[in-house]
């Protein structure tokens, strides 16, 4: 489904509709895009989907100096658990700016990003409305990336596919960071906006923390792990 960059460099897909319309198991197991090279541009495309957990919209694996940027993603499956819409692992030197993120399917998760580094995540705006939808979600040593001037968005329960929680912003194992001038919020999920766990050598200043939800373990920030030299 959709454009497969596999080992590809230095290709740019603009001004593109992507829309997934079949429920079946088939047709909701591939990304739209898949980018497994260097150099590549994905600007101001549209995207539709109803894809399976782990199958993101846009999918980037082993890749350095990818560009995001202006696109609008739609995730609205209704599987048990269904994919995310940015997905980013071992992946270097990216840019992830100005796109309408907006997900209301379980287990959709705005932007996750794993075991990359030197990535700037910039003037996005990310909605999740689903139980398990984490809006940005930050694991396995990425450093030294920046997040910039986002607005994200939650108002799912904890709780999705295998029992996970539902962050605004969820940050594990990760160092070096720079979080500035973000919006984060809240409305109704049951766990903290943002989670910080085992974050280290960071910054973070200037940023606006929402939390409207009322349960128990609804923190505005949580610093869990060894979380030190912030």
């Amino acid at each position: 489904f959709g454009t497969n960059g596999a080992n590809q460099n230095n290709i740019t897909i603009k001004n593109c509709n992507f829309k997934e319309t079949i429920r079946t198991s088939n047709a909701s197991t591939s990304a739209a895009i898949l980018v497994r090279g260097n150099n590549v541009t994905i600007w101001n495309n549209t995207f539709v989907m109803k894809s399976l957990t782990g199958n993101s919209a846009i999918n980037v694996q082993d890749s350095n100096f990818t560009n995001i940027s202006f696109n609008s993603i739609t995730q609205n499956g209704s599987y048990t658990s269904n994919g995310s819409a940015i997905s980013l692992s071992n992946a270097f030197e990216s840019i992830i700016e100005d796109n309408n993120i907006n997900t209301t399917a379980n287990d959709a998760y705005g932007i996750v990003y794993s075991t990359s580094g030197n990535t700037t995540i910039r003037r996005n705006i990310i909605n999740t409305t689903s139980k398990g939808a984490t809006g940005l979600s930050l694991t396995n040593l990425v450093k030294g990336t920046s997040i910039l001037e986002n607005r994200v968005t939650t108002s799912g329960p904890g709780g999705g596919f295998g029992g996970g929680t539902t962050n605004t912003v969820g940050i594990v194992t990760s160092n070096n960071l720079l979080i500035r001038s973000n919006t984060f919020k809240s409305l109704t999920a049951t766990n903290p906006v943002l989670s910080l766990d085992t974050v280290n050598n960071s910054h973070l200043d200037n940023n606006t923390v929402f939390n409207l939800a009322t349960a128990a373990r609804s923190d505005g920030i949580e610093l869990v792990g060894i979380t030190q030299n912030n």
